[in-house]
């Protein structure tokens, strides 16, 4: 009679510098429509890990890395600000981090397609949100891509699409697992990033410390 293997569960663990290839090569895998030179450098993913090593995971499972997240503390008010994504994260190096910043705010994350629905994007948002209570942080903030607006634009103002997609109206690929995994949409941000899927908007969407509200 043969045994059944032992199902292998992916790990999510801290970054290192060993990722950066299997990073890079992930960016390409999750985002083919990218072009090369708007990809994630070798130099931005390493100061990443260098300049704030306790923030960044990656999911791995077998020896692959099938999801990663990179971020860098700020303050609330700037992360709630209008800001462009390339002036906050300091051209994606987070030259900018602030060590004494009070809320968490993420840079990247991605996963696998050949990882997608396994819950990856679900964990590694809550490692964030348990970084966040562990270091008494106000919150965790990012900019979250539209990549379902573009095809609704000729019909409704950005607000009027997140308003739908709020109440299951509409489905949107990035915002939609974002609400369900407790996130608030808390503002619009025009020219983001360079995103025509989204037409260059963003949702600014937060999670706030429950422990320090109640405190």
């Amino acid at each position: 009679m043969m045994r059944q293997r032992a199902r292998v569960e992916p790990t999510l663990r801290a970054m290192r510098l060993a990722d950066v290839d299997a990073i890079l090569a992930l960016e390409r895998e999750a985002f083919p429509e990218i072009p090369d030179e708007r990809l994630w450098t070798r130099a931005q993913v390493e100061s990443h890990i260098r300049t704030f090593p306790e923030a960044q995971w990656v999911v791995e499972k077998d020896g692959a890395v099938l999801g990663s997240c990179m971020n860098m503390l700020t303050t609330w008010e700037r992360a709630t600000t209008q800001h462009r994504w390339r002036d906050i994260t300091g051209g994606g190096t987070i030259s900018t981090h602030r060590p004494d910043g009070d809320t968490l705010y993420g840079t990247e994350i991605m996963v696998s397609p050949r990882a997608r629905r396994m819950g990856l994007g679900r964990r590694m948002f809550e490692r964030r949100f348990a970084f966040v209570v562990e270091r008494g942080l106000r919150g965790f903030v990012t900019g979250g891509r539209l990549p379902g607006y573009a095809t609704h634009r000729e019909r409704m103002p950005p607000q009027e699409y997140i308003e739908a997609v709020a109440r299951d109206e509409m489905t949107d690929p990035v915002l939609t697992p974002e609400l369900r995994w407790g996130l608030v949409p808390i503002g619009i941000f025009a020219g983001y990033m360079m995103d025509p899927a989204s037409c260059h908007y963003a949702t600014i969407v937060a999670w706030e410390n429950p422990e320090r509200a109640a405190g």
